[in-house]
């Protein structure tokens, strides 16, 4: 049996064909510019070159990451332990001596040791205490002006 296309089914059929064919130009045009843009004046025989050199770069990027993710974390546990939280009060111990010439003094990590340091001045004599913190709290008891710059130091390394 023998098929018989009409002129009109004909014309259809290569005016189908025809569209495909502009698609597939457009398509080829399409891929042609963008291997331009990624070759850049490089010819097709430098494309393995091209893919090796981009390997080597992408594993000594990998090799960087590595390294600076080491060295944040050795940065980041020095940081623990410097002093995050700081405070200073001067004050007035006797109120027939002098003005404020003492002072208290806190300095803390952010896990919260670290010492806080005060003085007691009178006229013939002047002191200065070192008292030890440890996770926020000292074995020694503390003054009230102590405490007031151990809280305020508190505040400070936890923000």
């Amino acid at each position: 049996m023998t098929q018989v296309i009409s002129s009109s089914n004909l014309f259809l059929l290569i005016l189908l064909s025809l569209l495909l064919n502009m698609a597939l130009f457009a398509w080829i045009i399409k891929t042609e510019l963008r291997l331009k843009k990624v070759f850049r004046g490089q010819k097709a025989d430098s494309l393995e070159n091209t893919l090796s050199k981009i390997a080597v770069e992408i594993e000594d990027l990998q090799k960087s990451g590595i390294s600076t993710s080491k060295y944040l974390e050795t940065v980041e546990k020095r940081l623990r332990r410097s002093i995050q939280g700081l405070d200073t009060k001067r004050f007035k111990a006797f109120s027939d001596f002098g003005g404020n010439q003492n002072f208290a003094s806190a300095f803390l990590d952010e896990n919260g040791s670290g010492l806080v340091i005060s003085s007691l001045a009178t006229r013939d004599h002047f002191s200065i205490f070192a008292k030890p913190i440890k996770n926020w709290k000292s074995e020694h008891e503390l003054t009230d002006e102590e405490s007031e710059v151990l809280q305020k130091a508190k505040v400070k390394a936890s923000a």
